[in-house]
């Protein structure tokens, strides 16, 4: 009897788990299940963009960013120009309310590796 105790708690232990999607894919809704997705500028990227470099007002006409970060054609430039990755990926000091999530940066990473479209 004594050592069907510590069976019956492994697997009642085990009977306790369960795969939550925000454990495995993220809780901000932007890493898809399926690893080939495509990532967007106007579904993933700008979306992105908006939250998080254009409040409070850094990257915005008059806001405290150097520079707009508004459009595709200038978050294009950034991209282009190495200060996207070197600034968000690399360094991981924009934004300026702290790092992006790893799966954020993913996207942006993705983005980047595939051109940067306009799509």
């Amino acid at each position: 009897m004594k050592s069907i105790i510590p069976i019956l708690c492994i697997v009642f232990l085990i009977s306790c788990y369960s795969e939550n999607e925000e454990d495995l894919f993220g809780n901000d809704g932007l890493m898809s299940r399926d690893s080939n997705k495509v990532v967007t500028f106007k579904g993933d990227i700008e979306p992105l963009f908006r939250q998080n470099c254009s409040t409070p007002g850094c990257h915005v006409p008059r806001g405290i960013g150097n520079g707009l970060l508004q459009t595709y054609s200038q978050i294009k430039n950034i991209a282009d120009n190495g200060k996207l990755k070197d600034r968000v990926i690399v360094q991981m000091n924009m934004p300026q309310a702290g790092p992006l999530s790893p799966s954020k940066i993913a996207l942006i990473q993705s983005w980047i590796d595939n051109g940067s479209p306009n799509n």
